[in-house]
């Protein structure tokens, strides 16, 4: 399990509504698309369907489930609605995409043996070349290696806005298929999301992708920190300093736009408050001071 989305494990209460639609969605995954794919699944895309159910304003049916992971306790697991199959299909569809591409980030899935899907991933493509965001993933694909591989971009809110309004459309689409109308404020909220999960996902792998050569925007930025300094680590910690105040910005701004729409997120915004409050904000500060293992605290098992 990756990614950063997802409420704090704390003795105030369980997290149960996430933990729910996280399991439905791993298992409508599995359900649609066979079990190999569930490893595409992150907390970032459970965050997504999690706040479009809460939108939705439909009624959560639940049933206590086992499955692979939790063989012998059930689960409390959400029933799958058109939400959670448009969101598989959305998972499935990035998955296959980037490993055909060979753009995939191989950081979690190095040396995995992912060759046993390769059969599937065509006929995942050529399905899903019906819908909308098919196009709109391989434009992004097609965009973000011009500016990795071709430009080697150093604009760091370039490329984090071209994956805020990347999410952002995912995420209309979405909504679309399962007929939620969204307002001005939700789709601002999962604009910003969006270059959040790419800031941070930048900062945890600066320090791995400049000794393994690969791209990160932060390289490009202060390149001059980089080729200045001998010890990479005082390197390292003026990169973070500077990008202090764009976190602590983005952070604020985040936290603004979900005021403005808590409401309408009803009961759900009790575990919403959590992420946005809780995870987000001690995310930032662990990536920004060097505290790693404050990822692995987060990333429990559900």
């Amino acid at each position: 399990m990756f990614g950063y989305l997802r409420p704090i494990k704390n003795e105030e209460h369980e997290n149960y509504l996430f933990k729910a639609h996280y399991c439905s969605l791993c298992k409508a995954i599995g359900k649609e698309y066979g079990n190999g794919f569930r490893i595409a699944l992150s907390y970032d895309v459970a965050f997504m369907s999690f706040f479009l159910s809460a939108l939705s304003g439909e009624k959560m049916e639940t049933e206590y489930e086992n499955c692979i992971v939790h063989p012998f306790r059930k689960r409390l697991v959400k029933k799958p609605t058109q939400i959670e199959k448009e969101c598989s299909r959305m998972t499935a569809m990035l998955f296959s995409m980037k490993i055909s591409d060979d753009s995939y980030d191989e950081k979690g899935f190095n040396k995995l043996p992912v060759l046993f899907m390769k059969s599937v991933f065509g006929k995942v493509i050529n399905e899903s070349r019906r819908y909308g965001f098919y196009h709109r993933i391989n434009d992004y694909l097609k965009m973000n290696s011009y500016l990795e591989n071709e430009k080697k971009c150093n604009d760091v809110d370039l490329m984090s806005n071209e994956f805020g309004n990347f999410l952002k459309d995912l995420i209309c689409f979405v909504s679309d298929s399962a007929q939620i109308k969204l307002n001005s404020n939700h789709i601002e909220f999962t604009f910003l999301i969006g270059k959040w999960i790419y800031l941070i996902d930048a900062l945890d792998d600066l320090e791995d992708d400049y000794k393994n050569g690969k791209y990160n925007v932060l390289k490009f930025a202060y390149s001059e920190y980089l080729l200045g300094e001998d010890d990479f680590k005082e390197s390292l910690k003026k990169i973070l300093d500077e990008e202090k105040w764009r976190m602590s910005l983005l952070l604020n701004h985040v936290q603004t736009e979900y005021l403005s729409l808590r409401n309408s997120l009803k009961h759900y915004s009790v575990e919403f408050d959590d992420i946005i409050f809780g995870s987000m904000v001690k995310i930032t500060g662990s990536k920004l001071s060097f505290q790693k293992k404050y990822r692995r605290n987060v990333d429990e098992p559900l």
